[in-house]
């Protein structure tokens, strides 16, 4: 989306491949970027392949109420 507001609304539409299906949602979808997580800064960059490395994210708006973010790398879920 080619916008730079920090909210904005719209109208969810339902694909399925190119074709769009008749929905019945009419309730619309507020994207808010105060609400919206952004990472800015992974560290460190590589880690091994054994894993155990401890990994740091940094960014914005990262974490909701207790227990309710999770993070996953290659689809295997981290300890947070």
């Amino acid at each position: 989306m080619n916008d730079n507001s920090d909210s904005i609304s719209c109208t969810p539409k339902v694909f399925i491949g190119t074709t769009e299906l008749t929905s019945n949602v009419t309730n619309e979808i507020k994207y808010s970027a105060t609400m919206t997580p952004k990472l800015t800064k992974i560290s460190p960059r590589f880690g091994s392949v054994l894993g155990g490395t401890t990994v740091t994210l940094t960014g914005e708006n990262m974490l909701s109420a207790a227990g309710a973010s999770s993070v996953l790398f290659d689809n295997r879920v981290c300890t947070v």
